[in-house]
């Protein structure tokens, strides 16, 4: 819909009304409500944007090339074993030996995000973008490429 709120009020007033001093004084009292529309517009399209959006990876994707650059890509995830940190312990104690029992999407990356140096300084909304998007449970990884 566009709606020139300036022009239907000076279609609204009297023609004997219809001066340059009285036109001024209506274009500044209703430029106010034009700026309310104008901005409800921009925020109908914002939310129509992010209404296209699913939680497909490739969805998220599209959105953040969109968003940010071409660069950015969406891979799949990989498994990283039971613990995050792969160091070895500098102390074994083989007497005492303890069974670990490990869940099935314990460390395991859903998708991997890479994104170029270039952004890396917008690298916190870009994690805030997918942590909106993303279904909830799923992990992932941002790496500079």
């Amino acid at each position: 819909m566009n709606l020139n709120i300036i022009r239907t009020a000076h279609l609204l007033i009297p023609p004997f009304l219809r001066k340059k001093r009285f036109k001024a004084f209506i274009t500044v009292s209703v430029s106010y409500l034009n700026y309310l529309c104008e901005s409800q517009k921009l925020y109908r399209f914002q939310i129509n944007t992010l209404l296209q959006v699913t939680p497909q990876v490739i969805y998220i994707e599209r959105y953040l090339k969109q968003f940010f650059n071409d660069q950015i890509r969406l891979q799949e995830g990989y498994y990283l074993g039971p613990f995050l940190n792969t160091e070895s312990a500098i102390y074994l104690n083989p007497l005492n030996e303890v069974a670990h029992i490990y869940y099935s999407g314990e460390a395991k990356i859903d998708f991997v995000v890479q994104i170029p140096v270039s952004l890396q300084t917008q690298k916190q909304q870009i994690m805030r973008l997918i942590n909106f998007f993303k279904l909830p449970g799923k992990k992932y990884k941002i790496d500079l490429i």
